[in-house]
């Protein structure tokens, strides 16, 4: 945007970079395309009923855990959806590490490229399974709220600390590729990831048997503890400043996309999207693909909310707390309180 050449497409990933470029943002309301979206997915780009970004795609994140492994070792992953059941799996593939060949039991990181694996897409479970999520967001934005003594967020440093349990030796050392990598070739049978790893592990092992399994927090059944996270990633979104002739080419080009039968498959196909539009009825050939559609024809999912906290928060307070935690620079109490404490000054800015 500063270079003097500004694109007329580009993307942002949420409400808080929605108002970051409004200035930049042309309203797209009344696009072919906006009544074709699924329920839910232009939330994040609305305001006041204007409609301001296309979603690219519908992805889920969730524990990616090897079939044939689980099979071996007498799991049934129908049973795991509980934080108690959870365990009881990773007990017993840690008990058969040598015989299913695997070197740990879980690929999870917290640094390196794969930072985002703990401070983006584990921080959220906490708070997608508040009874409001956005509620909450909301409050803790006017201080009525914090995550210090909440019961959902004291719930997710015990799911931390079986993930610390159960992973590498150490962690922070682990970076993306070591994570799909090592899953891949089978050294480990559990991956924290979404559908995006797909490519990676069909190029590393095209006979890969994959699906999710959700995150629970803890055993109550009220809390969604079979669900897994699935929201839209990134929106297009047209710049207001373009000329008028620009605009219009960007509007039909991003109209294209999503109601043509040639932009249909180029999302579906080439690049295994799992398309946000009704009028695709395409379904991505990937196993994940089909795990999320699973899920998201039970209803069991949770929203991607980490996207309505404040900017700095994941990528900075969250990530530094994670690690600290897992070094044992902090106990649970001062890691809750450091989250509170970054949100407070991040959120008064």
């Amino acid at each position: 945007m500063n270079s003097g050449n500004e694109p007329d497409i580009f993307n942002i990933g949420g409400p808080v970079e929605r108002d970051q470029w409004i200035d930049f943002l042309e309203p797209l309301t009344n696009q072919p395309w906006v009544e074709k979206s699924f329920k839910g997915t232009l939330d994040m780009l609305t305001i006041d009923g204007e409609v301001y970004g296309q979603p690219y795609n519908i992805e889920g994140y969730g524990l990616i855990y090897n079939v044939d492994m689980f099979q071996k070792a007498g799991i049934n992953p129908e049973n795991i959806k509980t934080l108690s059941s959870l365990e009881a799996a990773f007990a017993k593939l840690e008990d058969m590490k040598d015989t299913l060949g695997i070197e740990d039991v879980l690929s999870f990181s917290i640094v390196d490229t794969a930072w985002w694996t703990a401070a983006i897409h584990a921080i959220n479970i906490p708070f997608a399974k508040q009874e409001n999520p956005l509620e909450f967001i909301e409050n803790l934005n006017n201080m009525t709220a914090t995550m210090s003594g909440n019961d959902r967020f004291m719930a997710f440093t015990n799911l931390m600390d079986l993930y610390f349990k159960y992973s590498y030796s150490d962690l922070m050392t682990v970076s993306y590729d070591d994570q799909v990598g090592d899953f891949a070739l089978g050294k480990t049978a559990v991956l924290h990831q979404g559908n995006w790893t797909i490519g990676m592990l069909d190029e590393i092992d095209p006979d890969l048997k994959v699906a999710f399994l959700p995150h629970p927090l803890n055993d109550d059944s009220s809390w969604t503890n079979g669900s897994i996270p699935i929201g839209v990633p990134n929106y297009w979104c047209v710049n207001k400043k373009a000329s008028e002739d620009k605009k219009d080419a960007a509007k039909l080009f991003l109209d294209y996309m999503a109601s043509s039968e040639r932009g249909a498959k180029f999302l579906v196909e080439e690049c295994s999207f799992i398309p946000a539009f009704s009028n695709i009825k395409l379904e991505p050939s990937d196993q994940l693909a089909a795990s999320i559609l699973e899920y998201s024809a039970k209803g069991d999912t949770v929203p991607w909310v980490w996207m309505y906290t404040p900017s700095g928060f994941c990528d900075i307070v969250v990530k530094e707390a994670i690690q600290n935690y897992y070094l044992g620079n902090s106990d649970k109490k001062a890691f809750l309180e450091a989250l509170d404490k970054g949100w407070t000054e991040l959120s008064s800015k």
